[in-house]
């Protein structure tokens, strides 16, 4: 189970960082032009620009990172990082997926980003998302554990 786990988290992590990574490069994939991407990806209310492009580029890196971790926690990667350094990323990691994951639910985050189509999809796609891999890195971390 943990293999399977692993791959998924690695896959849509993978994938999340590669489209930060087409906006860290002025990409609007999948949208037309920035003004629907920035209301699609961000859905601060009025905001028509995206984030800088530096911001992008940051998350990219962080969630290529991230897509790695489950390797690194079943000893495959970087196996000389301390053990404490391991289980404090991977407790890290839960935490940041399963609250962002929640918050997307909670009307302080929901007034924060009201645009559409950024709304429906944080609730239909964004934070069940971020659930699923809280609830992975959470599963990973129970079995490092036990």
């Amino acid at each position: 189970m943990s293999f399977l786990v692993s791959w998924l988290i690695f896959l849509a992590l993978l994938g999340v960082s590669l489209l930060h990574l087409a906006w860290a490069f002025g990409s609007h994939f999948p949208c037309a032009d920035e003004a629907t991407l920035t209301r699609t990806v961000v859905g601060a209310k009025g905001m028509v620009k995206m984030p800088p492009r530096l911001a992008s580029a940051f998350v990219a890196i962080a969630t290529f990172f991230a897509s790695l971790w489950p390797f690194v926690l079943a000893g495959n990667l970087l196996s000389a990082l301390p053990q404490w350094l391991v289980s404090l990323g991977a407790i890290v990691l839960t935490i940041v997926f399963l609250g962002r994951g929640a918050a997307g639910y909670s009307s302080w985050f929901q007034a924060l980003s009201p645009e559409q189509p950024f709304s429906t999809l944080d609730k239909v796609y964004y934070s069940p998302l971020c659930l699923a891999l809280g609830v992975g890195f959470l599963t990973l971390t129970v079995v490092r554990f036990s």
